[in-house]
């Protein structure tokens, strides 16, 4: 692998929620890293912010959503996993807690990263503009680049 030089990215952030949009974002990702010598971490993150809608749930029922919206962090990083062994890439996975464009940004802050690498997410319009997107929020409080991957 080239050492990176000053035009090329040393530490690339890529989120991943296990969407078709997502996975393409990580292989995109996968590619500059490649291509520059550059550090992948990829993270996921259990979006805590959706709890909210089981406030007035039992506390079993928070509980089970939680650990669905756990498990499918972790089987976005399955997929991650599986697609970076078959690509010979090294990667760094993080799953955290909280709202998520929160998370990928202070990831990307932490590891110093000139990048973060992210999917348009596919969905109906008037969730987006109700609930905003993650996305938009990265862009906006991102120290660095953001690549949005179609």
């Amino acid at each position: 692998m080239p050492p990176a030089s000053e035009d090329t990215f040393h530490t690339i952030v890529v989120s991943t929620d296990g969407t078709p949009f997502a996975l393409r974002a990580v292989e995109v990702a996968f590619r500059l890293a490649r291509r520059s010598g550059a550090k992948i971490i990829v993270v996921s993150v259990v979006d805590t912010g959706t709890l909210v809608d089981f406030i007035g749930a039992s506390p079993r029922d928070r509980e089970r959503a939680e650990q669905e919206l756990a498990f499918n962090a972790e089987e976005a990083m399955t997929q991650v996993g599986k697609l970076a062994a078959k690509e010979g890439v090294d990667v760094e996975m993080i799953v955290r807690r909280g709202r998520p464009h929160i998370e990928i940004v202070n990831v990307a802050s932490q590891a110093e990263a000139d990048l973060i690498v992210l999917g348009r997410h596919s969905g109906f319009r008037a969730a987006r503009h109700l609930l905003g997107s993650v996305t938009q929020r990265v862009i906006e409080d991102a120290d660095c680049s953001v690549l949005v991957v179609r």
